[in-house]
């Protein structure tokens, strides 16, 4: 059964995957922009209906559409991708590569008390499958319904980014997953503390349902990786003055710096070395050339280990 569009006629939907996913990276930059660098900005943009909108405020608006286009989109990939298994794999390696880079841009080496959006994708994963042989195999109702109130209440004590309210929305786009607009109603309840998320189902409403230009293995690991990078870099930013003149981040930036000089002094060894390897082999293979007997040849004679002539250049005509 396919999906049905009720809010958009045909000719409207013109968002691919692609664009969604770029949507929702921009929408999720601006938002953490504005949260770990601008949080203290009282700069006003304009103001509506007498109220100040303040530019911190607008960028987390902006910012609240980003959330419900990844969990649409996870729920997409999951109906479409022909691995199962290495797609969790994917979120769960790097839910732990963003760990730390989460924890550092909030201030902390280790943080309890809130762990990164990638474990509720996660979870949710791991949610959609078993809702899944729950539709292919009834008589295991009763053990995956405990497996996902297992995963529920893990969501619950691993306080992750959106948290259950997160979980329960990617399991509602899934049963909903062929009713656009059930998807939009609900989810607007679903993260009712974050009213501004329903504002996603705008461009959600717009996809084509066709993947677009952004394909292959390695630009869709380009996608994951942009989640802990930017964090790395935001924190970067955001403690400039303190991670400058720490002296483990002083050792550290030292340490790949002397790998780095040997990794180039090594590459760079090897560049001559092969360049005079190709000297040596052209001028062996010239040293009886049938069309010019008798040219003039280089003084140039390499010489092996033993210090023999490895070939000989001709006499001059």
């Amino acid at each position: 059964m396919e999906r049905e569009y009720l809010l958009i006629p045909p000719r409207f939907r013109v968002l691919s995957g692609s664009a969604l996913k770029l949507i929702a990276v921009v929408t999720m930059l601006i938002d953490h922009i504005g949260l770990h660098l601008l949080k203290n900005d009282k700069t006003v943009l304009f103001t509506f209906f007498g109220q100040d909108v303040l530019r911190y405020t607008a960028m987390r608006l902006i910012g609240r559409l980003a959330f419900p286009i990844y969990a649409f989109l996870l729920v997409e990939g999951f109906l479409h991708t022909s691995g199962r298994r290495r797609y969790g794999a994917r979120l769960f390696v790097f839910a732990l590569l963003s760990e730390l880079p989460w924890n550092l841009v909030h201030g902390a080496l280790w943080l309890p008390k809130s762990q990164n959006v990638m474990f509720t994708l996660l979870l949710g994963f791991l949610a959609m499958c078993a809702l899944e042989r729950m539709e292919r195999h009834p008589a295991e109702k009763t053990r995956l319904t405990c497996a996902l109130l297992g995963l529920l209440l893990v969501s619950v004590l691993l306080k992750a980014d959106y948290g259950c309210s997160g979980f329960g929305f990617i399991i509602m786009l899934y049963l909903c997953r062929r009713r656009p607009l059930y998807q939009a109603v609900l989810g607007s309840c679903f993260l009712s503390s974050r009213w501004q998320a329903g504002l996603a189902f705008i461009p959600i409403s717009l996809y084509s349902g066709k993947r677009g230009l952004i394909r292959g293995r390695f630009v869709s690991l380009l996608f994951y990786a942009f989640y802990p990078v930017h964090m790395l870099v935001l924190y970067f930013i955001k403690y400039g003055a303190s991670w400058k003149n720490s002296a483990l981040t002083s050792s550290l930036f030292l340490a790949i710096h002397k790998v780095f000089l040997r990794k180039t002094a090594i590459a760079r060894t090897q560049f001559f070395l092969r360049i005079r390897s190709r000297r040596i082999v052209r001028c062996c293979h010239n040293a009886n050339h049938p069309r010019h007997p008798g040219r003039r040849r280089r003084s140039f004679v390499p010489t092996c280990a033993a210090g023999k002539a490895l070939c000989r250049p001709h006499a001059s005509g």
